[in-house]
């Protein structure tokens, strides 16, 4: 006879939760209350329809963001006018270096007033 006493190995389950959600309820919209639900739930951002509709039940805080966007677009715009004032000042950088490496300083002095004088023009 085998002894039963022996604890069986454990299969590598997933452990049960303390407070599981079993209790499901059922609700019929119609379709102007479904559309109503569906703008106000992509309002909210959630990621998930129950977190959302237990938030509404429960009169927890439904967060709503409202992005400006003409304000997004400023932000962009700023963004590449930053980025491109940025490239033109390392390709000077760039080109000012590379004449410091290949020339000599005497050389370089007229050199270096014309590419100013260039660039602000």
């Amino acid at each position: 006879m085998e002894n039963n006493s022996k604890t069986k190995p454990h299969k590598g389950d997933r452990h049960p939760k303390k407070d599981p959600a079993v209790y499901r309820y059922s609700i019929s919209l119609t379709a102007e209350e479904n559309a109503r639900f569906l703008s106000l739930y992509e309002a909210s951002q959630m990621n998930v329809i129950a977190h959302f509709i237990t938030a509404c039940i429960f009169q927890k805080g439904i967060n709503t963001v409202k992005i400006d966007k003409a304000g997004m677009d400023y932000y962009m715009r700023l963004t590449t006018l930053f980025g491109q004032f940025r490239a033109v000042g390392t390709n000077y950088n760039q080109v000012v270096k590379i004449l410091y490496r290949n020339f000599s300083e005497k050389r370089l002095q007229p050199t270096c007033i014309t590419l100013k004088s260039k660039q602000q023009n």
